[in-house]
């Protein structure tokens, strides 16, 4: 199982909520490209997959929390589904890591196929491109 996804590098951006302060806060440009290698749940029915994104922060007590998230839409009947969605994280923190989730939904069940974290070395210096092996669940 692997997907294609591709962070941008951080970037600044002006808090809507606070119009008056124009407080920056740093967001992350997230493209979700397409999976491959996903099996089927259902026997009878091909499954519908989406993936979701989420910023890694830790909570007071160090435990490893999602800050934001954002999810594709669903694709209908493919085991082979291709998003090519771009999504808008934010707030994104320096040191951050991303996780990248797949998940199927058959005829009456839904599953979480894989997923990966990816550290933000890998994307904090530039654009990160290319397939992501996922730990298969």
């Amino acid at each position: 199982l692997s997907v294609d996804a591709l962070p941008e590098a951080p970037r600044a951006l002006t808090d809507k909520e606070d119009q008056d302060e124009h407080k920056e806060v740093a967001g992350l440009l997230v493209t979700m490209r397409r999976a491959t290698g996903l099996r089927q749940l259902s026997r009878t029915v091909v499954d519908s997959p989406w993936c979701t994104c989420a910023v890694m922060g830790t909570d007071e007590n160090g435990e490893a929390l999602e800050v934001v998230r954002c999810v594709t839409r669903t694709e209908k009947k493919s085991l082979e589904p291709e998003w090519n969605e771009t999504h808008l994280l934010a707030p994104w923190e320096t040191g951050q890591s991303l996780k990248l989730s797949v998940y199927s939904k058959g005829r009456s069940m839904q599953r979480l196929q894989g997923e990966i974290s990816v550290p933000s070395a890998i994307f904090e210096a530039g654009t990160c491109e290319g397939a992501l092996p996922f730990e298969d669940l």
